[in-house]
């Protein structure tokens, strides 16, 4: 029997209060369950929500609480989140979140593939 382990990697994203604001609202709002879900407690953006809230008007808060990190999946919650918006704040964080999520597809195709052929050559 041969198997591997499959790696998931997770993009670390900078988001502005603007830009989180905008994106939490998006998917307190939406249709879909799953990305109402993102703007509910356990998820990441609620996560960095707490750290933001935490640190506001703190002059010395680190610039790790406005990181959100999120896996391929929330990406694409966050984009659909975005499907019914035409504001240019929607357009430019559709465009920029779905950049993301390609080159997060990309390395993580590219780290699977890797580890697969090394795991797969050695002896069990």
């Amino acid at each position: 029997m041969k198997f591997f382990y499959s790696a998931e990697i997770r993009a670390v994203v900078e988001l502005t209060d603007e830009e989180f604001s905008y994106l939490m609202k998006a998917c307190s709002h939406h249709y879909d369950g799953q990305v109402e879900s993102m703007s509910k407690p356990g998820s990441p953006m609620y996560g960095s929500k707490n750290r933001r809230d935490w640190h506001k008007g703190e002059p010395d808060s680190f610039s790790q609480d406005l990181n959100v990190e999120l896996s391929s999946r929330h990406l694409q919650l966050l984009i659909k989140s975005l499907e019914m918006h035409s504001t240019s704040m929607a357009g430019r964080l559709y465009i920029t979140l779905s950049k993301i999520w390609n080159r997060l597809g990309t390395k993580s195709l590219a780290l699977n593939e890797h580890y697969a052929k090394q795991i797969l050559n050695a002896k069990v």
